[in-house]
């Protein structure tokens, strides 16, 4: 099989690897599409550039056809299925996978391999919004957006949830405002804290930040947030720093959105393929990668319009070298594609 890795030094190569090894919980997929996680995968070209040996690999959201079945997956998938695939190390951009069962989900007739290769990433969107209990009539803001933030204010707003976003890049801005976000703001002119008390006099019932919370960001999050609110992080850096005053005085709850739900990280559920019972974890990272297949079915969350840059393959390195490039805010959806 054809596997994509960052070098050492931030270059990179496709290289011929064996086939993964198939597992009794496992899906032997032939990948059609994978995505970038762009912020996760920059992170690791940032990694590799101040590496002198070895190389990555990248990738953990794809989808593809099932080629073969391990006698103990579960989920009555069948060889030939079209199917949606999250997590790494079983899911990157490589022409052969091994996924445990638990980690795929159906694709649906009317989604495309290149919609469906977001399910991991529209996965970790959800479950950050579960993590913060946001219910319909509620007022959240979203700051940061990127993928992430572009698809949770769809999320969102499907579910009867107010939004308003906030970013400082034109880019993010202008198409936020296309998929038809009520409220986008540029954090450099527009005066974002008398905005929130207009769109929530009592201050938000949650501030989602997709990236750093640490001032200024955590300051502005806290100030923002009504009393007894939620702020969720979304990823970020390397420090989660706040002032105490106006976390303590609003008793604000911090929640962290790690990944893609429950389950994540866990080898039962992953490679032994031990799904969680629904009863008791209603959703976990596979069944919020269904859940996202199926708003994109249903048409509330619009993939096409946030796929700006598919590539062949082929050009994978063309694709990185535009992400690290100061063209990079042009690029919002990039996702590859593999012959049949």
């Amino acid at each position: 099989m054809r596997q994509f890795f960052i070098l050492a030094g931030g270059t990179y190569s496709w290289a011929d690897e064996p086939e993964p090894p198939m597992f009794p919980a496992a899906l032997d997929v032939q990948t059609r599409a994978s995505a970038v996680s762009v912020g996760t995968e920059m992170g690791f070209v940032r990694a590799m550039k101040a590496a002198t040996q070895g190389r990555r690999a990248a990738g953990y959201s794809a989808a593809g056809v099932v080629r073969g079945v391990g006698p103990e997956a579960k989920g009555n998938f069948q060889v030939g299925q079209r199917v949606a695939v999250y997590g790494g190390p079983y899911v990157r951009h490589a022409s052969r996978l091994a996924v445990p069962w638990t980690l795929a989900n159906p694709i649906p007739d009317n989604v495309s391999f290149e919609e469906a290769a977001f399910c991991g990433i529209g996965a970790i969107a959800m479950h950050s919004l579960r993590r913060g209990a946001f219910t319909a009539g509620e007022r959240v803001v979203i700051v940061g957006m990127g993928i992430l933030g572009q698809i949770e204010e769809q999320m969102l707003r499907a579910w009867g949830v107010r939004t308003l976003c906030v970013d400082r890049h034109d880019e993010n801005i202008s198409l936020a405002r296309a998929m038809g976000a009520p409220e986008v703001l540029d954090s450099r002119k527009d005066d974002v804290a008398a905005a929130v008390a207009s769109f929530s006099p009592g201050g938000a019932d949650g501030v989602i930040m997709n990236g750093n919370l640490e001032p200024p960001g955590s300051e502005e999050a806290a100030a923002w947030t009504r009393e007894r609110g939620r702020i969720v992080m979304v990823g970020g850096g390397t420090e989660i720093r706040f002032p105490r005053p106006p976390v303590f005085d609003k008793e604000i709850d911090l929640l962290i959105s790690r990944a893609g739900g429950p389950g994540r990280y866990d080898d039962q559920y992953e490679k032994g393929g031990q799904d969680l019972p629904i009863g008791f974890v209603r959703w976990t990272e596979g069944r919020n990668c269904g859940e996202f297949l199926a708003m994109v079915s249903a048409g509330q969350i619009n993939m096409k319009g946030l796929i700006t840059h598919p590539f062949p393959h082929e050009r994978a390195e063309d694709a990185f070298r535009l992400l690290d490039s100061p063209a990079k805010y042009s690029a919002m959806g990039v996702v590859f594609t593999y012959p049949e």
